[in-house]
């Protein structure tokens, strides 16, 4: 047995996590080696019942992994099989809440009941438990899951339960969203990094089924909670259901196209324009439940600001500072973040305290990181401590959305205060955090900042190139400064080898970007003394 390639390496590895490491199951894999490559096992591993048989003498249940499975299995009471059959419908885990609904059928039983059974399915090792953050998350082995989930099909349920599951999480993501709007945030939002793969799937299976209200209060809510976390995944769950769910003239149709309009952090403001638009208007008309009005509006201006129509972004942003509650609050941040600097001085504090006064984190995180813009021409050390103070809240409170701006904005400050080292690594956060997230018109931000930390560096070769990545991703006028570092690399490098670079830059994809600041961060962090 000769693994011939990285790829072949890789496929092993897959191989023995997606089989969680069951011997047997290895095994089994490793037999049908003879006549397929790791790659080809590996590609057929959803259907690893009919894959994994056959290759090893010793007893009958050993013979097949289904075998293996179905003695175990045998062994059990039928309300064990039962609870195991429908807990089978998860994806990623559940807790003892989702247990109970899912579990109780048409019956109503008590959790006490089902903790028992969930108790006796983990000593039998068919279920795993752990304990994150003080809980306990229950969840199979992928290949007890399959081999369940056929168990659940063969006895009619399946659908039935399907459906209550994807109920049940529609249920709750509107539910957690008003949690959002208030001090216990951070409970919402840990609920939904938890839950994400059963609302994706409890949307998929609404979605197939033609349920489009529980699969359209499953996408709006989820991608309204998930904006946060800087997962956008949910977004294009919205879009999906937009021609279905105006088909049927659903309430909460506005409430969805305000979710699609957040496709503005995926780089499509044209289109989030036109969604928020729609949402606006909806929201306006009899019969609809509209999420607040501040969310349709705020995407309306986030679209403009994105297509660098700054002077609209402060426009609407001005309106919803004249209004009350959570509006003012949000309306007040937008006009101190991109403000001329007086006046996003004069506001920054009555911002920040209206923030605090409301107890909405989100906000608070926002307003933090548009009082350390304001300052920072003019007072870099009171900038900075309202960028820690941020970066620190943002940690608290879960707030991945924040941590990659403030820690974009601030990293020049903190390579200003001496530390150089803090900078670099913030300035790798910002990058891998918009990445992941798809959010590349903000990857181009976070190098415009790093063109004027590598000017700081006497790396002027290094910053033209990042400015060049700015420019073609359209977000200069993100940058505080930029324009003064611009001349000076102008000026240190020559007209024409200036232009040069920075049409290298211009010329990179989001890959290419994201790649070489990496590479250069890595550089410059080893460069700087022990």
């Amino acid at each position: 047995f000769v693994l011939a390639s990285e790829a072949d390496e890789a496929a092993v590895v897959e191989i023995c996590g997606r089989l969680d490491g069951i011997a047997l199951a290895i095994e089994l894999a490793a037999a049908r080696m003879v006549s397929m490559s790791p790659t080809e096992v590996r590609d057929r591993l959803d259907d690893r019942f009919r894959l994994l048989s056959g290759g090893r003498r010793g007893v009958d249940r050993h013979q097949t992994l289904r075998n293996t499975v179905a003695w175990s299995y045998d062994l059990l009471a039928d309300d064990e099989r039962d609870v195991l059959g429908r807990c089978s419908v998860f994806a990623d885990g559940f807790d003892l809440t989702a247990a109970t609904h899912i579990c109780g059928g048409e019956q109503v039983l008590d959790e006490y009941a089902v903790l028992d059974l969930l108790d006796s399915l983990v000593r039998k090792s068919l279920i795993v438990a752990e304990q994150v953050s003080g809980r306990t998350r229950y969840g199979m082995l992928e290949t007890i899951r399959q081999f369940a989930v056929d168990q659940l099909t063969a006895t009619g349920a399946s659908s039935a339960v399907r459906n209550r599951h994807a109920t049940y999480f529609a249920e709750q993501a509107t539910e957690y969203w008003v949690r959002w709007d208030g001090p216990d945030q951070r409970v919402s939002l840990d609920w939904v990094d938890a839950e994400f793969a059963n609302l994706r799937a409890g949307f998929r299976w609404a979605s197939d089924e033609a349920d489009v209200v529980t699969a359209t209060a499953i996408a709006a809510h989820t991608t309204m909670l998930a904006w946060a976390l800087q997962r956008f995944e949910s977004v294009g769950w919205a879009e999906q259901l937009l021609e279905s769910a105006t088909d049927a003239d659903l309430s909460q149709l506005p409430r969805l196209y305000t979710a699609a309009s957040l496709c503005v952090f995926i780089n499509r403001p044209e289109t989030a324009l036109a969604y928020a638009q729609t949402a606006i208007e909806l929201g306006a008309a009899s019969g609809y439940d509209p999420f607040t009005p501040l969310f349709a509006r705020f995407m309306e201006a986030h679209a403009n600001l994105f297509m660098s129509q700054m002077d609209r972004w402060l426009e609407i942003c001005a309106h919803l500072a004249g209004q009350g509650g959570v509006s003012r609050v949000a309306g007040l941040t937008g006009v101190v973040f991109f403000a001329p600097v007086d006046e996003a001085m004069a506001l920054a504090e009555e911002t920040l305290d209206s923030a605090r006064s409301y107890g909405n984190p989100f906000f608070v995180a926002a307003a933090l990181a548009a009082y350390g813009r304001a300052f920072t021409p003019t007072d870099p050390g009171r900038a900075l401590g309202a960028f820690r103070e941020g970066r620190r809240f943002s940690d608290e409170h879960g707030l991945r959305y924040f941590r990659a701006i403030i820690a974009r904005d601030s990293a020049e400050l903190e390579a200003m205060d001496g530390e150089l080292d803090l900078a670099l690594e913030l300035f790798d956060t910002a990058v891998d955090l918009c990445h992941l997230a798809g959010d590349y018109k903000s990857v181009g931000s976070v190098l415009g900042y790093l063109a004027a930390f590598f000017d700081r560096l006497e790396r002027p070769e290094l910053g033209a190139i990042a400015y060049g990545v700015c420019v073609h991703s359209d977000m200069t006028s993100w940058v505080n400064n930029l324009p003064d570092v611009v001349e000076h690399l102008r000026t240190q490098l020559g007209e024409s080898a200036f232009d040069e670079l920075v049409a290298k830059g211009s010329a990179m994809d989001t890959t290419q970007a994201v790649e070489f600041a990496r590479q250069e961060i890595r550089a410059a962090r080893l460069r700087l003394p022990a």
